[in-house]
């Protein structure tokens, strides 16, 4: 698919200038790629995406704008020898976690579930496409893109009828992916302390700059955190779980409520993963904590508050609907 996505740009006039060759991979000016390895030397992050502005052939290296904060970098020889640098045309749904595209497209074959089709499916910000494979299908019969096949649909249902324990991509990939959550965020609060960083958003450092390591570190483990988080909650707002819907109902239509129901989600899903609230609490903090957990109960009792508005006005809401269908 990168090779492919290459040629079409490459076709309509949009690379230009000279080109630098790595491996099999060649960049101009105007190309996409994403780096696969950290760096905080040249301050690129794995899984960075961006585009590339100018190469240098003498050299052999290549300007980078990073999406991620639109700073400009430059990458030399020895990091695109080492193979760390790759078109960033089409991503893999695990190295695209938590990214976002104008056009998404989708791939679904053997094994895959609902969870992880919404995951993806959720990538796109103008359209988002789905695929399905058939291995039955020879080359000869397709003749354009748009055919429509609708006897293959039930492949899609089927696909959509599967569920799985966790998502398709939590526990694979590389480097941080590996940790369990846990571990994760206390990982997160030991470099947090190492920093000086005070708050969980990471505003506030008093000596991030004397430790370039720590901070890319902590900067990659936060990443990691927001995208799980990004992915489970596309997942509990595709099927929300008991404990969404005994205490806020299904997902509104309108408009309006729907931005105060995801807003509840959101932050309650965030406090049972720091909080290790587990699936079966099917209260929306789980059960308030004893007395003598002081620290658990005040986080319990803080969000709690923090929702209380939302929670009444789509508590209200909800009666009223049931009150006019038993009419």
């Amino acid at each position: 698919l990168n090779q492919h996505a290459r040629a079409l740009v490459a076709q309509s006039g949009l690379l230009h200038g000279p080109t630098v060759n790595a491996y099999d991979r060649i960049f101009q000016a105007g190309d996409r790629a994403v780096c696969l390895k950290n760096r905080n030397r040249l301050g690129v992050l794995n899984g960075d995406l961006a585009t590339v502005t100018a190469v240098d052939p003498d050299s052999r290296t290549v300007t980078l704008k990073l999406d991620r904060n639109d700073s400009t970098v430059t990458v030399p020889r020895w990091y695109i020898d080492e193979g760390n640098l790759d078109w960033g045309y089409a991503l893999t749904g695990h190295k695209a976690q938590g990214a976002t595209a104008r056009r998404a497209h989708t791939v679904a074959g053997d094994g895959v579930d609902r969870e992880w089709l919404y995951v993806t499916m959720s990538r796109g910000r103008e359209a988002n496409t789905i695929y399905l494979t058939d291995p039955d299908l020879n080359e000869s019969e397709c003749t354009h893109l748009t055919h429509q096949h609708p006897e293959r649909l039930p492949a899609l249902i089927s696909a959509l009828g599967r569920t799985a324990a966790e998502p398709a991509a939590s526990d694979s990939g590389r480097g941080p992916r590996t940790l369990a959550d846990q571990l994760l965020i206390e990982r997160i609060e030991d470099l947090g302390a190492e920093l000086g960083i005070s708050d969980a958003e990471g505003q506030s450092s008093a000596a991030g700059g004397d430790e370039p390591e720590f901070l890319v570190e902590y900067l990659t483990l936060q990443r990691e955190a927001h995208n799980r988080h990004r992915d489970r909650l596309a997942v509990v707002t595709y099927q929300p779980p008991e404990w969404i819907t005994n205490t806020l109902g299904e997902r509104p239509v309108d408009h309006d409520r729907r931005v105060v129901w995801d807003a509840v989600v959101d932050r309650a899903l965030r406090y049972r993963t720091d909080q290790q609230i587990p699936d079966d609490a099917t209260d929306l903090l789980g059960v308030q904590p004893p007395s003598r957990d002081i620290e658990k109960r005040v986080a319990w009792i803080a969000v709690r508050r923090a929702l209380q508005g939302d929670l009444l006005l789509l508590t209200l809401a909800q009666n009223h609907e049931r009150s006019v269908i038993g009419r």
